[in-house]
């Protein structure tokens, strides 16, 4: 999977795992982990070998070597999981798994750009 900061178009986001631009990340992480935790969702940095993040039942575990705009997408994109695919099993396994990605990778940047114009309007 790579990552860029910015794209010309924001369409691209779903097709090229493009990192929403983030005018406040500290803020969109701190609405994301409030978000985790009204769902009861523990999130942890971790020493992941092989996986940028993880969700597991109510825990998320994200890489701890990520830079911190790739932590705070991978924190939208695995709640994203935690919401659309919370009865579709394991979703690693399954032959599905790409499909399953970009609807996440889609929501989660939908959720980062909604919470840039919450934040923006000082909401």
């Amino acid at each position: 999977m790579q990552f860029v900061e910015k794209s010309e178009n924001p369409q691209q986001c779903f097709e090229q795992y493009v990192i929403p631009e983030m005018k406040d990340p500290v803020r969109v992480f701190g609405e994301l982990m409030e978000l985790a935790e009204n769902r009861g969702i523990k999130v942890r940095l971790l020493p992941l070998k092989g996986y940028k993040s993880r969700l597991h039942k109510n825990r998320i575990g994200i890489s701890d070597c990520l830079p911190f705009r790739e932590v705070v997408f991978e924190l939208a994109f695995e709640l994203a999981h935690a919401h659309i695919h919370s009865n579709c099993g394991d979703t690693i396994k399954s032959p599905d798994h790409k499909d399953y990605n970009r609807r996440a990778e889609f929501a989660a940047c939908m959720m980062i750009d909604l919470l840039n114009i919450k934040i923006a309007y000082g909401k």
